[in-house]
């Protein structure tokens, strides 16, 4: 763990790795808003690898435009709903 900006609420935790937040066993819910990046679709497929439930908006990581997160959801239990 990255010591955290001023900016951060004092229980925040700060890490400068996002990957490390969507490999952590406490994170249930990861909430992508990093828009139409390469680094959004890999966050995204990690976490859902991970067991998390995905939040996005980002049509690049849809079910609709990414055949891989298609099976997602069978693999990992989960509704499909993104």
């Amino acid at each position: 763990m990255q010591p955290k900006p001023a900016a951060c609420a004092p229980d925040a935790r700060y890490v400068a790795d996002p990957f490390e937040l969507v490999r952590h066993p406490d994170v249930d819910i990861v909430v992508e808003l990093f828009g139409g990046t390469q680094i959004a679709k890999d966050l995204v497929l990690e976490a859902v690898e991970n067991g998390k439930h995905v939040v996005t908006a980002n049509k690049n990581c849809s079910p609709n435009t990414a055949t891989k997160s298609l099976r997602w959801p069978a693999r990992k239990k989960r509704d499909g709903a993104v």
